[in-house]
C-alpha cells in the first residue's frame, strides 16, 4: 500500500479525537489540540514527516486518551517506511475502545509492506474477527494471494468482500480486472461495471471505463459476413442438466452470450454510439423472455430503471467514455440538455446494493 492510499485511509477514519479530549484539558488545550492535529494532517500530506510527527507528540501531551493521534503517528512512521514502530503503535491500539476495521487493515499492510505476509493475513484475520462485515479486509487478504498469483485464494477473498460488504467498490475493481484477463471476460464485465457505479470521479474508474469499452471492441468480432462475440470460456449445457431437470436452469453464459450476439447483428462498428444500440438491444431481450425471472440480476435491474427513466443513452456513453473521450465529449456537446437531466438524475438514483440484493458471480 503506497504512501497515496495510506494517506487517504487516515482521512477516511473518522476525526475521534474531537470527542476524546481529556476532560481535564479545558477549552483552550481542545482548541490547542486540534490545532495541532489538523496542522500535523496538513504536513503529513506534503511530506513533512517529522514535523507532523512532532506536533502530533505534543498533541498527546495534552490528550493521551486519544485514538486518532497515535493512529496518525502510525500513519506517518508507515509513510516513513519505519515499518516496525508503525506495527508497535497499531498494535497498541488494537485494544483501544476505538478500534475499527480500518486499524487492523493498516496493521496488515505495515506487514505486507514489511514483507511478514505471513503476519499481515494473521492481522486481516484478527481483524475480521472483531469485524465479519469488513470488506476491506477481505481485499487486502486477496491483495496478498494476488500478489502470490494465487488467483484462486484472490478471488475467492473478493468474492467473500462483496458478500459481507456488497457497497464496499475495491472488490470489485480487483475482480473486474483479474476478470478481464481470463477468457470469462463476462464477470469482468459486470463486476466492473458496478465498481463505476459505487466509485465514481477516480483514477480508477476511467481505467475500469476504458478497460470495458476495449473488451468490448476485442471480444465483439464485426466483419462483412460474420457477428461472434466471445465473453464466457464454458458455453456448453451440462448433459446432467438436461438429464436431472425437468426445466433445467441454463449456465448464465448461455443466457449472456446468445442475448449478446443478437444484439450484435445489426452493428457494423464497435464504437460508442453502436455499443449503446447493442446494449439497449441486449437488456431489451433479457427482460423480454423472462431471464429477469430465471437468471435474477440486480445490475440489469439498475439498467432497466435507467432506461425506464429515459437516460440509458446517456448511462452508455458515460459508463465507456474512457474508451473515447472525443466521442463521448462531442456527444455530451451536441446533448447538453440529456447529459444535464442524466446527471442530475442519477446524483438522486445510485446504485444500492444489500446483502440480500447483490451481484455475485457465484451465484449465477
Amino acid at each position: 500500500m503506497n504512501n497515496v492510499v495510506a494517506t487517504l485511509a487516515r482521512v477516511l477514519l473518522p476525526l475521534l479525537w474531537l470527542g476524546t479530549v481529556h476532560p481535564l484539558c479545558g477549552q483552550d488545550a481542545e482548541q490547542a489540540v486540534k490545532d495541532k492535529v489538523l496542522k500535523a494532517i496538513e504536513l503529513m500530506d506534503k511530506g513533512q514527516l517529522d514535523e507532523s510527527i512532532m506536533l502530533l507528540e505534543e498533541a498527546y501531551l495534552l490528550d493521551p486518551t486519544s485514538y486518532q493521534i497515535p493512529y496518525e503517528k502510525a500513519l506517518a512512521m508507515y509513510m516513513k517506511k519505519d515499518y516496525k514502530e508503525a506495527i508497535r503503535i497499531f498494535e497498541s491500539l488494537t485494544s483501544h475502545k476505538d478500534a475499527d476495521a480500518q486499524l487492523y487493515q493498516m496493521l496488515g499492510n505495515s506487514y505486507s509492506t514489511a514483507g511478514e505476509e505471513a503476519k499481515a493475513l494473521d492481522a486481516y484475520a484478527a481483524g475480521l474477527k472483531v469485524f465479519p462485515d469488513a470488506g476491506r479486509l477481505y481485499l487486502e487478504t486477496g491483495n496478498v494471494y494476488l500478489s502470490k498469483k494465487d488467483y484462486e485464494s484472490a478471488v475467492k477473498n473478493y468474492e467473500r468482500g462483496i458478500a459481507v460488504d456488497p457497497m464496499y467498490p475495491s472488490n470489485y475493481y480487483r475482480l473486474s480486472k483479474i476478470f478481464l484477463m481470463t477468457p470469462d471476460e463476462v464477470w469482468g464485465m459486470l463486476y466492473g461495471e458496478i465498481f463505476i457505479n459505487l466509485e465514481m470521479g477516480s483514477k480508477r474508474t476511467a481505467e475500469i471505463s476504458e478497460l470495458l469499452f476495449k473488451t468490448y471492441q476485442s471480444e465483439i468480432k464485426v466483419s462483412a459476413n460474420k457477428r461472434s462475440v466471445s465473453f464466457c470460456q464454458n458455453s456448453v449445457l451440462p448433459l446432467l442438466n438436461l438429464k436431472d431437470a425437468e426445466k433445467p436452469v441454463l449456465p448464465f453464459c448461455l443466457v449472456y452470450e446468445p442475448l449478446l450476439a443478437a444484439a450484435v447483428v445489426s452493428a457494423d462498428t464497435i464504437e460508442l454510439s453502436t455499443l449503446n444500440g447493442i446494449r439497449t438491444r441486449f437488456l431489451d431481450a433479457y427482460f423480454d423472455k423472462k431471464f429477469n425471472e430465471s437468471h435474477p440480476n440486480v445490475l440489469f435491474d439498475y439498467q432497466r430503471k435507467i432506461q425506464e427513466a429515459g437516460h440509458f443513452e446517456a448511462y452508455n456513453r458515460w459508463l465507456l467514455s474512457a474508451g473515447d473521450e472525443d466521442a463521448f465529449s462531442e456527444w455530451a456537446s451536441a446533448n447538453a440538455l440529456q447529459w444535464r437531466l442524466f446527471v442530475s438524475w442519477y446524483k438522486e438514483n445510485p446504485l444500492l446494493l444489500t446483502k440480500e440484493r447483490m451481484f455475485l458471480r457465484t451465484q449465477n
